[in-house]
């Protein structure tokens, strides 16, 4: 009778009890961290002075050790916005950080809350409010860690965009730096214990082929309990137990696994280094590391043990003198786990387990050998191909692991697996052996291979005939870290496979991959009897020797009906039209378990709050053989919308796995009502087959309302039924007609409470709109510049409210000051420029909401630059969950304008009102814009009489003005000025110059105006300034001979021109007058009737100042005079525009006494001269157009 009994000794001891030479606390220097003081002086500002950031632990220390099972720590998050401004796309994260986050209970302000990503998203933050939210932390126990996860300084960032009180955006990102340890609690450290247990598994006397040994082995299993820390490394001293008084000759030692201390589920990287056996204290000791990977990564698995198996091979005469006797197997297993902690006094756990079994005879085979499987197989393949086309069948793969472990090397030549037939079982228990299931390749890691069975060694294939189909070796072309043969064209539904002998000791998995063949002669009845596959396999070592029988079951699953709905937005906007939203609902086909369509109809259904959906298209995606035929919006009873969408076809073709099914999108514009609150809410679908089956699904969505306050301000009867409407800081204006009939407007107005928390205390002041009225808030002027007098007192559905009304614009909310003349009866609601309602002893909850609203006339025929604006303020006591604050909300003003408009004005202005005919006369005309908005291409029209010529400033360009005739009752010709774009509130001056025709008959007058006209249609007239023409005996003009002087200087001599005409009138005792300045000396004088007057005669005076008397060379016509000078002095002569400009004053008179005096300073005509050129490269200059005999180059000079 065998006898067991077993002592077990467990200990938590400290380090150095067990392994003196071993350090068992993980320190970290300390310079990787922030001090204490450097975590707490990082301070709270931002690059904005108005915005403050901190991340800190209750207390407000940035630094804390936690229990590292305790799941509600509490980080505060403060964002604080003062003075001035708002804060918007805020976000936290914490990515940077070796710990989990869950939403706490404070939500206030989160927009989005991201746990995976560890990212937190707040809405909007005005001015004057301090948010502090908190969240829970926890350990990060996933199977990868970093190397420092139970002590590490972690960042958090915020990135945020602050706009200023001038509407400035400055970018802010600050990162801060709190440091988190992670323990085990000192009343749980207790908990901290190895685990490990110790059984004997195999007693095997054996004789076979000349080898007699006595085999034992021994199971261990070694683990941290509850795997509350990550294990650093595993040391197991095990004793090896003496039969006979005689320690083992030989041990060996495998691992099955070290999942619990470095994630190795195979044990695959266990080798001899890993182990040491001392033959002479028959000690064994294994270490087991877990490193950190690539990436500072170490593993922390939870639910798994280190599994070794340690095989002691004794001699021959230990196997004789314990044959036929009671022999006692002792065993004796010391385990130490060293841990990643966080140095706060947890000492490293230790195990330790002895004690014996009685052994008779033999337990256990030489090799184990299991076999495993897919636990369940889906039969929607075999169904679908009994409808589908040849090419569309797929093969319902399976795939059995044979598993070898080789304990003891040196007595194994070779291993055989032979497969038994493959079976269907059926739902009575019956079998059918059938060929439908056949092998496709056998395979075997690579690693696997390599380690056990060597560079040598080899795997054959073989059928049942013993004939080898296939062979892996070195050889053997590697996939995915797998040696494979492709045995598929064989059909074979069981093979024999059979491997070389084993190099060590180790676990060999032969993975045989299957698969039923899509082409069988089952129908879709008798494959619904199918309820399971049935696997068989000998194993046997050397041949004959050790057999052992394994079997494999694998439950066949029916199909089913899926779907899943998303859509493209994660939320809805509840102000604005959520456009282009769409809803996707898939029919899933992509895989063995999905049930095929056919003919279905979906139902969308979507939640309250929706007041309008349009529909824009419908279409099924991923699939050719389901087409939409109709798609309906039905409205529900209780107010929700369906959307119904009908199709024809039937699925037979499986979809690839990125589409996963057919998808039908349906395209929709989607408007909620806007007062409705921030909601999650869902959108779900319900699919119907040809069947009548059903499948249903939903997806979650969010209605976003602007956060805290929000206050809404509409307006309507300005056009019909049109409204517009403002919420919560965004103004709004309708722009109406000018000049039309009077209207009688509505203002609506609604307070909701978006805020988590309640609200009391609730005052509203509020603006009429009157021109002039200010902001609550900032007392700047809101814009309006006329009154919308009020013609009824304000409407609330609010219960229990006082409304008061004043004729003062500015009021405040002090009841107490009688300037602000707040009264609650009045009877003249047209002079009420401020209302106050009090909402007595009232609470707001979340989601609560109030209206009010009066009316107002419009006036009529408003002209442009016409608007009216209203506005209110709520002023109220948040009860928020760190405490009641005063706090306040500002609505956006609403209104109405008839638009800007450009308004131009214009005047004409001249220097004198008289001039001698043959002047030019000088106007100024002046277009002014005194409208609002740039008037664009501005011009005047002036009409000239025929005889006048309008002489351009010097440098205009030809495009800014145009001559044209007109013909009509008087012929007079039309000068276009362009002036371009004129700004609103700025002026253009534009300098005119009209040359009159001189003439001696009579006195005449010239009357000109100005028309001046704008794309925009402003239009404007200017004055009419009549000139009155004197009678002129003659015209005159005086030229320099000279050009192109580049310098002058002292006693240069220049000649000057003088061209005097007389005006067809007899000027008998005509004489002239010159008067040469101090700058120039007379030199000489020519006169005559020719322009050339070189052969006449030449006069010669003494004076500069000299009066030459014309008769009798001068009578009607022309006349020219050539005066000499030379230059006297330099210093009065003016050098402008690399011109030097001397004055000469030259007076024509006649008997009859009329004069002109003509003054070089006046305004000059211009002479454009071409360059010509001949064939022998003469070049000349000429103002003709045509030369004969030369060629014009294009060349051009003005003088």
């Amino acid at each position: 009778m065998k006898q067991k009994a077993v002592k077990v000794i467990a200990t938590l001891l400290a380090i150095a009890m067990l392994y003196a030479n071993s350090a068992a606390v993980i320190s970290y220097a300390a310079d990787n961290f922030l001090s204490e003081q450097e975590l707490e002086k990082q301070g709270t500002s931002t690059k904005s002075e108005n915005v403050e950031f901190d991340v800190y632990y209750d207390g407000g220390k940035h630094t804390q050790t936690i229990d590292i099972n305790k799941t509600d720590t509490k980080l505060n998050i403060l964002l604080n916005v003062k003075n001035a401004g708002y804060l918007k796309n805020a976000v936290v994260d914490f990515s940077d950080s070796e710990f989990a986050i869950t939403q706490a209970d404070t939500k206030e302000y989160i927009q989005s809350f991201n746990a995976e990503a560890k990212k937190i998203e707040f809405s909007q933050i005005n001015n004057g409010n301090k948010v502090v939210n908190s969240i829970n932390i926890l350990a990060d126990k996933s199977e990868k860690v970093s190397q420092d996860m139970v002590n590490r300084d972690n960042k958090v960032r915020l990135t945020a965009t602050y706009v200023d009180a001038k509407g400035k955006e400055v970018a802010i990102d600050k990162t801060l730096v709190i440091h988190t340890g992670w323990n085990i609690a000192s009343e749980n450290k207790d908990s901290v214990k190895a685990y490990l247990d110790y059984t004997v598994t195999k007693y095997i006397p054996y004789s076979a082929n000349g080898k007699n040994k006595l085999i034992i082995q021994g199971k261990m299993k070694s683990n941290l309990e509850n795997a509350l820390l990550p294990i650093k490394q595993t040391n197991i001293e095990v004793t090896a137990p003496q039969i006979n008084n005689t320690l083992p000759e030989s041990v060996k030692v495998v691992a099955n696994s070290t999942a619990a201390t470095n994630g190795d589920r195979t044990g695959i990287n266990f080798n001899s280094s890993n182990w040491n056996y001392d033959s002479a204290t028959g000690k064994i000791t294994i270490t087991v590391e877990n490193k950190a990977d690539a990436n500072g990564k170490i593993s922390w698995v939870k639910d798994a043990s280190d599994e070794y198996l340690v095989t002691y091979i004794y001699s021959e005469e230990v196997l004789n003198a314990v044959k036929d006797k009671v022999v006692k197997v002792n065993f004796d297993a010391n385990s130490k786990l060293n841990l990643y902690n966080n140095n706060t006094g947890v000492n490293n756990p230790s195990h330790k387990v002895n004690g014996y079994e009685e052994k008779t005879t033999k337990s256990g085979e030489i090799v184990d050998f299991s076999a495993s499987a897919n636990t369940s197989l889906n039969k929607g393949y075999m169904y679908n191909n009994k409808a589908t086309a040849d090419e569309n069948k797929k093969e319902t793969e399976l795939t059995v692991n044979y598993n070898v472990n080789v304990p003891y090397s040196d007595i194994v030549d070779s291993i055989t697996i032979n497969e038994q037939a493959n079976k269907f079982v059926l739902a009575d228990g019956n079998t059918i052996d059938d060929n439908a299931i056949y092998n496709r390749s056998i395979g075997i890691s690579k690693a696997e291979f390599n380690k056990i069975l060597g560079e040598t060694g080899n795997i054959t294939v073989q059928n049942v005939s013993g004939e080898e189909i296939a062979t892996i070796n070195k050889d053997t072309q590697e996939t995915n870290g797998m040696l494979l043969v492709d045995i598929s064209s064989k059909k074979l539904n069981n093979v024999v496979i059979k491997t070389s002998k084993p190099q060590i000791e180790g676990n060999l998995t032969i993975v045989a991959n299957k698969a039923i063949n899509a082409n069988t002669d089952y129908s879709q009845e008798q494959i619904k009897q199918f309820s399971k596959i049935k696997i068989e396999a000998i194993a046997s070592v050397n041949a004959e020797e050790a057999k052992d029988t394994k079997t494999v079951e694998i439950n066949l699953e029916e199909p089913t009906q899926k779907a899943e709905i998303a859509t493209n937005k994660e939320t809805l906007s509840t102000i604005l039209k959520n456009e282009d939203v769409e809803l996707k609902v898939t029919l899933e086909n992509d895989s063995i378990d999905d049930v095929m369509y056919s003919n279905p109809t979906v139902k969308i259904n979507l939640p309250t709050n929706i007041e309008n959906i349009t529909l824009k298209s419908s279409q099924i995606f991923f699939d050719d053989e389901l087409k939409v035929k109709d798609t309906n919006i039905v409205d529900n009873a209780d107010g929700t919308k369906t959307i119904v969408v009908t199709t024809n076809g039937t699925q037979t073709k499986y979809n690839n796995a990125a589409a996963k099914g057919a998808t039908l999108i349906v395209k929709a514009d989607i408007t909620l009502n806007k007062l409705t609150p921030t909601t999650n809410t869902q959108i779900s679908a319900v699919v119907t087959n040809a069947d009548k089956t059903e499948v249903g699904a939903s997806t979650s969505i969010q209605y976003v309302a602007p956060t805290g306050l929000v206050t809404t301000n509409s307006l309507t009867g300005y056009n019909g039924n049109e409204e517009i409407t403002s919420i919560s800081g965004e103004e709004k204006a309708v722009l109406i007609a000018k000049n039309a009939e009077a209207k009688e407007a509505t203002f609506k107005m609604n307070v909701i409470n978006n805020y988590p928390n309640t609200l009391e205390n609730i005052v509203v002041l509020g603006r009429m709109p009157f021109a002039g009225n200010k902001d609550i808030a900032t007392k700047q002027d809101l814009g309006s510049t006329m009154d919308l007098t009020p013609t009824s007192a304000i409407t609330t559905n609010a219960t229990n409210i006082t409304v008061y009304y004043s004729e003062n614009g500015e009021a405040t909310t002090d009841l107490n000051n009688s300037a602000n003349g707040w009264k609650t009866n009045i009877t003249d609601y047209s002079k009420v420029k401020s209302y106050m309602m009090v909402l007595n002893n009232s609470t707001m909850n979340t989601g609560d909401t109030f209206s009010f609203s009066y009316k107002a006339n419009i006036p009529a025929n408003l002209d442009a630059d016409k608007s009216a604006y209203e506005s209110y303020a709520v002023f109220f006591t948040n009860n928020q969950a760190s405490g009641a604050i005063s706090d306040k909300a500002y609505a956006a003003k609403v209104g109405l304008t008839t638009g800007t408009a450009p308004k131009l004005n214009a005047t004409l202005e001249t220097e004198s009102t008289e001039v001698q005919s043959g002047s030019t006369i000088k106007y100024t005309l002046n277009v002014e814009n005194a409208g609002s908005q740039d008037a664009n291409n501005v011009t005047a029209v002036i009409k000239l009489p025929e005889d006048v010529k309008y002489i351009p400033e010097e440098g205009e360009n030809q495009d800014n003005y145009s001559e044209e005739i007109k013909v009509e009752e008087t012929t007079y010709k039309e000068l276009t000025l362009k002036f371009g774009k004129v700004a609103p509130h700025s002026k253009i001056t534009k300098n005119i110059n009209i040359r009159t025709t001189a003439t001696y008959q009579k006195e005449s007058s010239i009357e000109l105006y100005a028309t001046v006209k704008s794309d925009e249609g402003a239009n404007a007239e200017t004055n009419k300034i009549t000139v009155n023409l004197k009678k002129t005996a003659f015209t005159t003009k005086v030229v320099t001979k000279n050009s192109n002087v580049n310098h002058i200087k002292n006693g240069d001599t220049f000649t000057y021109k003088l061209e005097v005409n007389s005006t067809n009138i007899k000027t008998d005792n005509t004489i002239v007058t010159i008067n040469l300045p101090q700058e120039l000396k007379y030199k000489s004088m020519k006169v005559g009737r020719q322009e050339t007057i070189d052969n006449i005669e030449e006069y010669s005076l003494k004076e500069n100042n000299f009066t030459y008397k014309l008769t009798p060379y001068y009578y009607k016509g022309t006349f020219y005079i050539n005066v000499k000078v030379n230059i006297k002095s330099l210093e009065g002569i003016k050098n402008i525009k690399d011109k030097y400009l001397v004055p000469i004053k030259i007076t024509i008179k006649f008997n009859s006494g009329d004069i002109v005096t003509t003054k070089s300073e006046g305004s000059y005509d211009t002479i454009t001269y071409y360059r010509y050129i001949q064939k022998n490269r003469d070049v000349i200059w000429s103002a003709d157009n045509y030369v004969e005999g030369y060629t014009k180059t294009g060349n051009t000079k003005v003088q």
